[in-house]
């Protein structure tokens, strides 16, 4: 049990003021006001790895809380090898 590891090498939120700000602007930009409230956002998390199978306990709570912070319902995280096409992230997304 003490050789167990706690923490990561990578962190899916390294500044999560910073990325809730961003996020919020973007969806901003994307959506008006009451598109925003009557929306029901999903926000998918693409991260292009290849050494990570699985998010930690930590890390996945991080990303419900960011979700939530910017005024989503539900959010996705993918892990992948490469970037993913247009279609093959809508897939994610139904």
């Amino acid at each position: 049990m003490a050789n167990q590891s706690f923490s990561t090498n990578r962190l899916i939120i390294a500044d999560p003021i910073k990325a809730e700000s961003f996020a919020k602007e973007l969806l901003r930009e994307v959506y008006s006001t009451s598109e925003m409230n009557t929306r029901r956002l999903h926000i998918l998390c693409h991260l292009i790895a290849d050494d990570t199978d699985e998010f930690s306990l930590a890390e996945k709570m991080m990303f419900n809380d960011f979700i939530l912070q910017v005024g989503a319902q539900s959010g996705t995280i993918i892990i992948a090898q490469k970037d993913l096409s247009a279609e093959e992230l809508k897939t994610y997304a139904e």
